[in-house]
C-alpha cells in the first residue's frame, strides 16, 4: 500500500533537485501552453481546461481531451494507435480514478448511512459518471521540460495527419 515513506536515495535526489523545481515547472508550463496552442486548430483534440487560479506543474506529463464526435466517432484506442504509428508518444490516461481504487470501491462508505462502496464493484460505473466518461477520453503525452528542437512540430503533424485521415481509420 501507500506508506508515504521515501528511501534515502530518493530523498538525496529530491534535496539536490528541489531548488530547481520552480524553474522546471516554469519551463513545463511554457511547453504546456505550446501544446494547448498547437491542438486548438486540430479537430478531435482539446486542451484540458486549467482553472484560472490554478498553476499547473506538468510533472505527470501533459493531458489532452479526445473528442471522438469531431472525427466521426473514431474510437479513442484507434486514434491513439494511429498516433503511435506516426511516432507520437501518446497513450490513454495511465492512472485510475481515485474513487475506483479498492479502498473506496470495495467497502469504504464515504457517504455514510450504510450505503456501501463508493463505486460499486471495482472498475464499474459509479457515482461520478461525468468524471468517468471524461477519463475515457483523456490522452497522455510525456512531460517535456526542454523538448529538442522540432519535437512539438512532429507531434502537431502527427495529430493533424491522424485527424485528417480519421475517416479511413473507422
Amino acid at each position: 500500500g501507500i506508506k508515504f515513506r521515501c528511501h534515502a536515495l530518493a530523498m538525496g535526489l529530491g534535496h539536490v533537485q528541489l531548488p530547481e523545481l520552480d524553474a522546471v515547472n516554469e519551463k513545463r508550463r511554457g511547453v504546456l501552453q505550446q501544446v494547448h496552442e498547437m491542438v486548438e486548430e486540430i479537430p478531435g483534440l482539446a486542451p484540458v481546461r486549467v482553472l484560472e487560479k490554478a498553476t499547473p506543474g506538468g510533472f505527470f506529463g501533459y493531458r489532452l481531451l479526445y473528442q471522438p464526435d469531431d472525427l466521426g466517432g473514431l474510437p479513442v484506442d484507434r486514434f491513439v494507435e494511429a498516433l503511435q504509428a506516426e511516432g507520437a508518444d501518446v497513450s490513454r490516461c495511465d492512472y485510475p480514478l481515485l474513487h475506483r481504487l479498492p479502498l473506496f470501491a470495495n467497502g469504504f462508505d464515504i457517504y455514510g448511512g450504510d450505503r456501501g462502496p463508493l463505486a460499486g464493484d471495482y472498475g464499474g460505473a459509479g457515482d461520478l459518471p461525468v468524471s468517468e466518461a471524461a477519463h475515457e477520453q483523456v490522452l497522455a503525452l510525456p512531460a517535456f521540460t526542454e523538448p529538442r528542437a522540432g519535437v512539438l512540430d512532429q507531434y502537431q503533424e502527427a495529430f493533424r495527419k491522424v485527424a485528417a485521415n480519421a475517416g479511413g481509420l473507422l
